[in-house]
């Protein structure tokens, strides 16, 4: 079993995953930072919870934009004053609407909870396969174009 990632060396940590898939908190782009994500997500973090989020569809504040977001919360407690905080890495993309993306009016969202991951090892797993299996979504994200996107790693 591998050592844990403290807390204090998320950002580090998930710099360097977006690395190895050539992106960066710079200049992201949705496939290689979502792979990036998905390898990081898989890895144990020194934390008392933890909980993964996933969701995409038309924005409902910009209804001529598609969303992809995605995060990983990981919550603690600090040894001194025992107050729960939380570390998060914030993943959000927005796309022009395409036709394509249009047909995705309520693509989805898929959540795994802290006990979902504590009483179900497989739990995780099956968070990253349903996401992939959305093989028409991701194909039509593909083709789209990217207006923005944006990556937030610290306390949440």
């Amino acid at each position: 079993m591998t050592t844990p990632i403290p807390l204090d060396a998320l950002c580090t940590r998930f710099d360097a995953a977006l690395s190895q898939w050539n992106t960066s908190r710079n200049t992201p782009q949705l496939e290689p930072t979502w792979r990036a994500f998905a390898a990081f997500a898989r890895e144990n973090v020194d934390c008392d919870d933890e909980s993964l989020f996933f969701e995409a569809g038309i924005s409902p504040s910009q209804r001529d934009r598609f969303y992809v977001h995605f995060t990983r919360t990981v919550y603690a407690r600090e040894v001194v004053a025992g107050h729960v905080f939380a570390m998060i890495i914030n993943c959000d993309f927005l796309f022009a609407l395409s036709s394509e993306l249009k047909t995705f009016t309520n693509a989805g969202e898929w959540a795994v909870e802290a006990d979902e991951l504590d009483q179900h090892p497989d739990e995780r797993a099956r968070f990253f396969e349903e996401i992939a299996a959305e093989t028409t979504l991701w194909s039509a994200l593909q083709s789209a174009t990217q207006l923005s996107g944006d990556v937030y790693v610290g306390e949440g």
